[in-house]
């Protein structure tokens, strides 16, 4: 479900290799560690328009600022393109709202993810069909709608000189709709010659 991480909102990413447990127990090569950003490393203002091929039309806000121990960050994007096949349309809307606090001892912060997505990404052809016409479909639709809130709490507490503790409190609502007509049973029964 990468459709569901609002890359304008990424602060770092941090590659955690070997099994981790505390990351869940599908963790045995490795993990992705992906953080959001915050008012304190991004105190800007940044709006930023786009189009490219197929019809794309992309648009993005992203807005922080700190003052003394509070700051706040916002990140909003919104993509819409044709697609280069028949019938291929893809819509995404994300958004990220964040207040942090940072003190000498610890630190907290309270981040809401919202996401409305809707991707329709049509399943393989026939080479005979794509030979007459790479942008053809062979069936249609391949819908899948996703819908995520995620609101989350983070506490960081020092503990003395040489300990922290990390909590995490967070409510993950996801929403995933899918309808796919491209399933073949059997390759050889495409219906070309």
């Amino acid at each position: 479900q990468w459709d569901l991480i609002q890359q304008d909102s990424l602060g770092e990413i941090e590659v955690v290799a070997g099994a981790q447990a505390g990351y869940g127990v599908n963790t045995l090569g490795g993990a992705l560690n992906l953080r959001s950003d915050d008012g304190f490393r991004f105190q800007r203002h940044l709006f930023t328009i786009g189009t490219g091929s197929w019809g794309g039309q992309r648009a993005a806000i992203r807005s922080g600022r700190a003052a003394g121990e509070l700051a706040y960050f916002l990140s909003a994007a919104t993509f819409d393109e044709e697609g280069w096949r028949d019938h291929s349309p893809l819509n995404t809307r994300q958004g990220l709202a964040k207040l942090s606090r940072r003190g000498d001892t610890g630190s907290l912060d309270l981040a809401i993810d919202v996401v409305e997505n809707d991707l329709i990404g049509n399943g393989p052809a026939p080479v005979q069909l794509l030979r007459l016409d790479r942008s053809a479909i062979y069936t249609y639709p391949d819908e899948t709608h996703n819908r995520l809130v995620f609101p989350r709490l983070s506490l960081e507490k020092g503990l003395g000189a040489r300990d922290r503790l990390f909590a995490t409190l967070h409510y993950r609502a996801s929403d995933i709709d899918t309808f796919n007509a491209d399933e073949l049973d059997d390759e050889s029964n495409t219906g070309f010659d």
